[in-house]
């Protein structure tokens, strides 16, 4: 992967990029997502890692096709001034003020240049390779779901319910979580995103379940909604709505597709049946190294989709006083509708 950023950075108008982000770097090198000390400088020939770690002798193993120096930002600099450089490239979306000003003190001499999502622009397509990491991690994950369903039952808490579900996903071999797991119940699956309370599980309610793991440097991401015992006819009458709207959207979602056109294949069917302030997010974001990543589907955003993105298509309804139903899969866009699936697990809805 870092030679893409080499390659991009010889087309630009700065002459390297620095890079703090971790999940860029780890992206850069395909390693899992742990600290990685050190500051990059990516030229147009070569990569250069600066790093303080007494274990410079492990990374120089690690990173063969590099050139790893001891040192931090004044070493970096110093190596700027060897090359004669005279414009740098900055990860302006990324970067603390506390960073940037050091920088652009150290850099007095140099024309910084802000830039944003330099390297998440490339990682918005995905390759092959990086498919398999996620749909591995998104198979896990569902069958970590099937199996908490067996232990989902009413008199237990939300924090219960979640503390179980994450048992159940570390002893089966996540590497971690991607998000806190989300488990809100009744009234409270209202709340898109909210987080699991001491609140009773009760027969009849709506349970939404948002989970996700990272496995080997890649996350998954899936929601789906649940009751127990039984589900009233306003409940199944809903969730079928959320259903259509997302078999929909999954059917005609394409590279060439503007985001907000993706987004319209869901919102739509939702509110030509419900009000419209039932739907009030864009309908999916891109999953990757993050559980959010670029792109992100809305009505206000009109770039286009590109074969390679992995999504999540996540429709909803939240009835405040009601409850809220979503369902949510992550879809690989492909030239032709429609992409491929990565999620399986059930959607006809559970009790």
């Amino acid at each position: 992967m870092y030679k893409r950023v080499i390659d991009k950075v010889k087309i630009s108008d700065f002459d390297a990029l620095i890079v703090h982000n971790p999940t860029n770097i780890n992206w850069m090198f395909n390693k899992n997502n742990y600290y990685i000390p050190s500051i990059l400088l990516v030229t147009s020939e070569i990569v250069y890692i600066f790093t303080k770690s007494r274990n410079i002798d492990n990374f120089r193993d690690l990173y063969p096709h590099q050139k790893v120096i001891f040192g931090a930002l004044n070493e970096l600099k110093a190596k700027c001034d060897e090359l004669n450089f005279n414009k740098i490239g900055l990860e302006g979306n990324y970067l603390s003020i506390n960073q940037f000003s050091a920088i652009k003190k150290s850099f007095d001499t140099y024309e910084l240049d802000l830039t944003n999502d330099f390297i998440e622009d490339l990682r918005v397509i995905k390759t092959p390779k990086e498919i398999r990491k996620i749909q591995r991690a998104v198979n896990l994950s569902d069958e970590c779901f099937l199996e908490f369903l067996n232990y989902l039952k009413h008199g237990i808490t939300e924090i219960d319910a979640k503390n179980i579900f994450r048992e159940i996903i570390f002893r089966r071999g996540a590497d971690d979580l991607s998000f806190d797991i989300l488990i809100s119940s009744g009234e409270r699956s209202f709340l898109p995103h909210s987080a699991s309370t001491d609140k009773i599980i009760n027969k009849g309610e709506l349970i939404l379940i948002d989970f996700g793991i990272v496995l080997d440097g890649y996350c998954s991401d899936t929601t789906r909604t649940v009751t127990i015992d039984y589900a009233t006819d306003k409940q199944q009458q809903i969730y079928n709505l959320v259903l259509k709207a997302q078999t929909n959207a999954l059917s005609k979602i394409k590279d060439g597709v503007s985001l907000s056109k993706a987004d319209s294949f869901a919102r739509t069917i939702i509110t030509s049946e419900i009000c419209k302030g039932c739907f009030d997010y864009g309908l999916g974001h891109g999953v990757g190294r993050l559980v959010h990543e670029k792109p992100r589907m809305h009505p206000e955003k009109d770039d286009l989709m590109k074969s390679g993105m992995v999504v999540s298509v996540e429709p909803g309804v939240y009835i405040k006083g009601w409850g809220g139903i979503r369902i949510e899969d992550l879809l690989v866009v492909e030239k032709k509708a429609p992409g491929h699936n990565l999620t399986s697990a059930p959607k006809k809805l559970i009790i």
